[in-house]
């Protein structure tokens, strides 16, 4: 282990002597420059079988060479070489319940604590694997008030509707559906027919995503 933390003290006293002090002050805790996919899922955990890549922006090695392919084990662990070019030594996180950004500056900390005097985790999501899908059913025509999608399955409101069930008087004429707007506040609320897309259009038939909330009413009585 002497080793090795002999060899990363020596690549960062290289690189240290040949950037100037004001722009090791300068540089940012973690990059921002982070794919689309990261950034989409930024507040989401990570789970096992995500695809990821990294590199220490100081590591003298990374150079005109692609980031650490990596990903996450069955143990929700992420095991990533402190210097590109070397097997050893590895620095490992547990990613359970844990965002992007957390097991951005949890690998920080760590490769400060014995490798780096500074280093900047450039770790982006590549491939994310396939989640469930999570939908919450309300209103007093409703007979369930969850469903779970397997990941990898496609679930519609139309079959959602009949999975969790509907009560005798419920309105299916009036199914409305709330959907989040991404990288927004706003919610968008769509009305559905439940008739009307088993016999004339089944083409307006939704696919459900994860976090929609669909609302069956109930139909008021006539008597």
């Amino acid at each position: 282990m002497k080793f090795f933390k002999t060899i990363s003290l020596i690549c960062i006293a290289g690189l240290a002597a040949g950037a100037a002090s004001k722009d090791a002050a300068t540089s940012p805790l973690v990059t921002n420059d982070v794919a689309t996919l990261s950034s989409s899922v930024s507040g989401q955990t990570l789970h096992h079988m995500d695809k990821l890549s990294f590199r220490v922006i100081e590591d003298p090695n990374t150079s005109g060479s692609k980031p650490e392919e990596v990903g996450i084990s069955a143990q929700l662990e992420l095991e990533v070489h402190v210097a590109l070019g070397y097997p050893y030594p590895t620095i490992v996180v547990n990613v359970a319940n844990k965002t992007l950004t957390q097991v951005r500056e949890e690998l920080k900390m760590k490769l400060e604590a014995e490798y780096y005097k500074q280093a900047t985790i450039d770790l982006k999501l590549k491939q994310q694997s396939a989640r469930e899908s999570h939908v919450l059913f309300f209103g007093q025509g409703a007979r369930g008030n969850a469903l779970t999608i397997p990941a990898g399955e496609s679930c519609t409101i139309f079959e959602g509707v009949y999975r969790v069930g509907v009560g005798e008087f419920a309105n299916i004429h009036k199914v409305k559906l709330y959907r989040k707007v991404k990288d927004s506040n706003k919610v968008e609320v769509t009305t559905f027919d439940m008739d009307e897309i088993r016999s004339k259009h089944p083409e307006k038939d939704e696919v459900l995503q994860d976090g929609d909330r669909v609302e069956i009413p109930e139909r008021k009585a006539i008597w």
